[in-house]
């Protein structure tokens, strides 16, 4: 652990009440800090404590080093960091190839759910207990329509696909934590009692219904109507 950063430092209380021989100011008491370096905190001030003897903060500084050190990579004073801070990161490095429509969807779970549950939290604070209750929070909420003649109907707010986009896009934040050393686990990983995606209704043309449309369409599309039917290409592979 000796190359592990940190030291404590000595601050005096109050007012000076005079000089010692070296000319430094003196004080009627001390207290000690804790310090390692703000990069190990994810950018904020590094001081992990501040104590009435220097032996406690000496103590809280072990401790940090022997943690750190058998998490190689890991340091949990990161996981104090702000949630917002780790969504700006997050957004910074993993963005720049994702499509508009990606991005958009994106963007919107942040603003509508995930920055109002998590935005003001840090980063260590959100455990898979925590994620686990926010997931079933909007699983299990519901909303009341009432139809024309009055009859009122009780389903879920939000879509199966809404919820599970939830959890996929604070997965994909959390899994970035992880990277940068701010949590050993994705909290998001291996979550149980979520709403099943819901199986969508595939719909193909017979025979018959591909030569109609292709004899239907303009000659110069032809081809491209029988390549879409019978190779199975994607939408941007046939351009």
């Amino acid at each position: 652990m000796a190359g592990l950063p940190g030291h404590v430092r000595k601050r005096g209380l109050g007012k000076p009440t005079g000089r010692d021989k070296q000319g430094r100011p003196t004080y009627a008491g001390y207290s000690y800090q804790a310090r390692i370096p703000a990069a190990h905190r994810g950018g904020q001030p590094g001081v992990l404590g501040t104590y009435a003897t220097k032996r406690q903060a000496e103590l809280r500084l072990a401790d940090w080093r022997l943690t750190a050190s058998k998490n190689p990579g890991h340091d949990p004073e990161r996981a104090r960091a702000p949630f917002r801070l780790l969504v700006e990161d997050w957004q910074r490095v993993r963005w720049g190839g994702l499509a508009p429509k990606s991005r958009a969807r994106y963007e919107q779970v942040l603003r509508e759910h995930l920055m109002p549950a998590f935005g003001n939290a840090r980063v260590g604070e959100i455990t898979r207990e925590r994620v686990r209750d926010f997931l079933a929070g909007l699983t299990n909420e519901r909303k009341v329509t009432r139809d024309p003649e009055g009859n009122e109907t009780e389903a879920p707010r939000y879509a199966t696909g809404t919820v599970l986009k939830v959890r996929t896009t604070l997965s994909a934040v959390m899994s970035e934590a992880v990277e940068r050393g701010m949590v050993t686990t994705n909290p998001c990983h291996g979550i149980r009692g979520l709403p099943k995606a819901e199986p969508r209704r595939m719909l193909f043309l017979t025979a018959a219904e591909v030569q109609a449309l292709a004899e239907a369409i303009d000659p110069q599309y032809r081809a491209l109507i029988y390549v879409a039917a019978y190779t199975g290409l994607r939408a941007g592979e046939l351009h």
